[in-house]
């Protein structure tokens, strides 16, 4: 999987052009997912806009495993747990969703979990105008640009994620399961 990593620095600074460019109609107050979903615009793209989110996570994790303990041998799979939109951020027709996964309503700290080296997304960055995924935002606030088209990052169906869905459909997530036959993959 490749993928360009913006040292911190360098996304911090993009990061505030980018806002600054969207236009100087800015909120940067965080929001509850609650106190967002009072907005007329954002309820009718809701839906759309958590699915597309969520699903595209789940893929990009589809077969990546973590313990919460070293030297555990009960491994969990991404792809079981519940994934959960818990903040959003807007600014203007961009909105950054603070993501987790949780298991049996424990949440999923990366600080705290033995895995095997994954890309620990803890953001994503969603354009509401263009209706699709920007940019991640990595635990580490480190950004990842979307280029490789062959990167689960830019497309997150991939065909060993497609594989993996039809050969674990009674394991995963029951969220994960219906959106991909929404979606026709199994």
């Amino acid at each position: 999987m490749k993928f360009h990593v913006v040292n911190r620095r360098n996304y911090l600074i993009v990061t505030l052009i980018n806002i600054f460019l969207i236009g100087c109609n800015l909120s940067d107050k965080k929001n509850s997912v609650n106190d967002i979903k009072q907005d007329e615009t954002f309820f009718l793209k809701e839906d759309t806009l958590i699915r597309n989110v969520k699903f595209a996570m789940y893929c990009i994790y589809a077969d990546s495993k973590f313990a919460f303990v070293k030297d555990s041998t009960t491994l969990i799979n991404y792809s079981e747990c519940n994934l959960k939109v818990d903040t959003i951020s807007r600014f203007s027709d961009t909105l950054e969703l603070g993501i987790h996964f949780y298991y049996k309503d424990k949440q999923v700290n990366f600080n705290e979990i033995v895995e095997n080296g994954i890309t620990k997304i803890g953001r994503v960055l969603y354009d509401t105008a263009q209706n699709k995924i920007v940019q991640y935002v990595t635990s580490e606030y480190l950004g990842i640009t979307i280029g490789d088209r062959k990167s689960r990052f830019f497309n997150p169906l991939q065909p060993d994620v497609i594989e993996y869905i039809k050969s674990n459909r009674e394991k995963l997530n029951p969220w994960f399961k219906e959106e991909a036959k929404r979606r026709r993959i199994i």
